[in-house]
């Protein structure tokens, strides 16, 4: 069994957060809250698993299940769906307020995205690194293709949300990227 020996100095590390921009996804709800048509320039591929706030994807979720039944999606409509649930109305008023555009919208959509893209990618990365350090885990090649497949996966889920990447861009894009997040 090995023993992990820390040589250096016990500094508390600083606390890192998860990518996300609450500004955004705040923006985007807003946005669609005041006005549905806004969710024509969100496009498909946006997820309620995609915000970073349990609150907001709470919000979403409830959105699109508003509009996949042809009901209006707003701070007043929603009141009633939230009842009892811990969201309150004025929350939902303020999100509103605090809208600055639905031209925005799409932009705001893909730095949730893109937010959540790299969220899963530090995912993967730790998922990696402690299967790396288990023994009784599978052998270092097996690691290596249950990896590869993984970063695969989402950097086709990145390229089918919009941008144009080649399997090998993509897979030294993931690299980096992983290697930037495990330091």
């Amino acid at each position: 069994m090995n023993t992990v020996v820390n040589l250096k100095e016990d500094k508390e590390k600083p606390v890192r957060e998860a990518p996300h921009n609450m500004e955004a996804e705040q923006a985007l709800l807003g946005a669609v809250l005041s006005n549905n048509e806004a969710m024509n320039h969100v496009g498909t591929s946006l997820q309620p698993e995609d915000f970073y706030a349990e609150l907001h994807q709470r919000i979403y979720r409830a959105i699109l299940k508003f509009m996949d039944m042809g009901r209006i999606a707003n701070p007043v409509t929603m009141k009633q769906h939230f009842a009892g649930q811990g969201v309150e109305d004025q929350y939902l008023a303020r999100l509103v307020g605090a809208a600055t555009s639905v031209i925005n919208v799409h932009d705001y959509a893909n730095l949730i995205r893109d937010a959540a893209l790299k969220r899963r990618l530090i995912g993967i990365g730790e998922e990696m690194v402690n299967r790396a350090f288990d023994e009784t885990d599978h052998r270092g090649i097996e690691q290596i293709e249950m990896v590869e497949h993984q970063l695969f996966s989402l950097a086709s889920q990145g390229a089918a949300e919009g941008g144009a990447v080649t399997i090998s861009n993509s897979l030294d894009r993931t690299i980096a990227m992983t290697e930037a997040a495990y330091k």
